[in-house]
């Protein structure tokens, strides 16, 4: 690889200097964290390479970059662009409202008011779900519509970023309908059989001498241990989830096909050629809607600052999309200035450590650091205090007291508690159990106020007590809101 941007200025950097400080990279992560293995795969400058460290399992033969992950969530990333391809080939209107494709959403306020669009940049405002609730893993088409009908609308559509898969079912369905082939058969024969790349099968992961294998963290030993198998999802999730398995040179692979056209194209004929449009590129990552900032201790998961039309936007003019599974986690990058894609995937779910190393990873390639300012916060943090719903049975109730924010996150019988206070510079400080956990605090339209509480947005529906409004200046106390 050669002239690798350092500090906005083109320098030469060699291929063996860049894969000699990834691989040190990863080699002490894993020594210091004990996560067993970590893959890396970067496209830059007209060359790719690929670099792994630790094990399958423990004892196991080594992690390679030919070792297959589950694509997981990452899969909406692909089927976006598969929905934006065929916007730009005429076969689909990214404004349409989705009753129109979804007779079975005809007469309802979801079905009148969420478009296509807003299931691509994850504002369809809708109270969705959660996996944690045991019925929605058996969720099917006719369950779904059910849901739909009786959610109620917390946000308006296309204004309050919340990640809800249910989404991305929604629009694999509205795919299958316009072209009459399954969403996991339109991303391989659009995507990834231009690209050359065969995925593996997660039912026959056990039987892949290149699965990457799959670690939960044992609490009484602190190690590591092997996860068997995982618990299984109805094929109704499929564009959710998919049961793909890639490796991390795959999905550097396909990150590099979303770079606009450069002169590391194989030849100037071939510049512009492939699976994915100049068109779908750019509205891929046009920023649709920003994500409030996001506070939480040093090791907190790295939440995007905007999403677009499939792709998150992270600092430093990166784009790209994350996937989390039972014991795996991967995710891409790509920035298009640089025209540099990297992917990851670890053996073990740790979303905020792999956020961390492809941040670092990141600003090694592109030769600056990828600053997170942590921005100060200019509402009052008494504006906050009443009660929350979130997706699925996740509920939030803040109370105000001594400059501090108590927060109670529940979800079923489970309860969190995190305190949050404002410093001298207006900074959050956040104090959990949970140290990876990220939250922002945000007003609606209207003024409402709302929580983000890692990906997902909750909205207050009842005030538990007069206070200040929430604005940075005195305005009238903000009414009674009811989803």
């Amino acid at each position: 690889m050669s002239e690798m941007p350092r500090n906005g200025k083109p320098v030469s950097v060699t291929r063996a200097e860049i894969a000699s400080g990834v691989e040190a990279f990863l080699g002490r992560v894993v020594r210091e964290t004990g996560v067993p293995g970590i893959a890396v795969s970067v496209r830059a400058g007209g060359e790719h390479l690929s670099i792994a460290a630790g094990h399958v399992r423990r004892g196991g033969p080594p992690l390679s970059p030919r070792h297959r992950f589950h694509a997981g969530c990452a899969i909406k990333l692909l089927l976006a662009v598969v929905a934006l391809e065929l916007a730009a080939r005429g076969r689909l209107a990214l404004d349409t409202a989705i009753g129109e494709p979804v007779a079975e959403l005809r007469g309802t306020i979801h079905g009148a008011t969420v478009r296509i669009a807003h299931l691509l940049s994850h504002t369809s405002g809708y109270r969705g779900t959660h996996l944690l609730d045991p019925a929605m893993r058996e969720l099917d088409w006719t369950g779904l519509i059910a849901l739909l009908r009786a959610a109620p609308q917390l946000f308006p559509p296309g204004t309050v970023f919340s990640y809800e898969h249910t989404e991305a079912v929604l629009l694999g369905r509205i795919l299958e309908r316009a072209t009459g082939r399954e969403p996991l058969a339109l991303v391989r024969e659009m995507l990834l059989d231009p690209l050359g790349l065969a995925p593996g099968r997660l039912e026959t992961s056990h039987e892949d001498p290149l699965w990457a294998g799959r670690h939960d963290l044992d609490r009484a030993s602190g190690r590591f241990v092997p996860i068997p198998s995982a618990p299984s999802l109805s094929a109704f999730w499929n564009p959710a989830f998919s049961d793909f398995t890639l490796s991390t040179a795959d999905l550097a692979r396909i990150a590099h096909a979303l770079l606009p056209a450069g002169r590391d194209a194989p030849s100037a004929g071939e510049r512009g050629a492939g699976p994915v449009s100049d068109e779908s590129r750019e509205r891929l990552r046009h920023g649709v809607v920003r994500l409030p900032a996001a506070f939480g201790g040093p090791i907190r998961e790295l939440q995007p600052i905007a999403f677009g039309l499939g792709a998150a936007e992270f600092p430093g003019g990166l784009y790209g999309h994350n996937g989390l599974t039972y014991g795996q986690c991967v995710a891409v990058r790509f920035a298009p200035a640089e025209r540099v894609a990297v992917a990851i995937g670890m053996n073990a779910m740790l979303p905020h450590l792999r956020d961390h190393v492809l941040d670092a990873i990141c600003a090694m390639l592109i030769g600056r650091p990828l600053r997170r300012p942590a921005p100060s916060f200019e509402l009052e943090l008494a504006g906050f205090e009443g009660r929350y719903v979130g997706p699925g049975r996740g509920r939030a109730s803040a109370s105000f007291a001594n400059g501090r924010l108590a927060l109670e996150i529940e979800h079923g019988e489970h309860r969190l508690p995190v305190e949050i206070v404002a410093d001298e510079e207006r900074k959050l400080i956040v104090q959990s159990p949970l140290p990876q956990l990220s939250v922002g605090l945000f007003l609606a339209p209207g003024g409402v106020p709302g929580l983000m509480l890692g990906a997902s947005a909750y909205k207050r529906v009842a005030s538990m007590r007069r206070r200040p409004s929430c604005a940075a200046r005195p305005r009238p106390e903000i009414a009674e809101e009811r989803p």
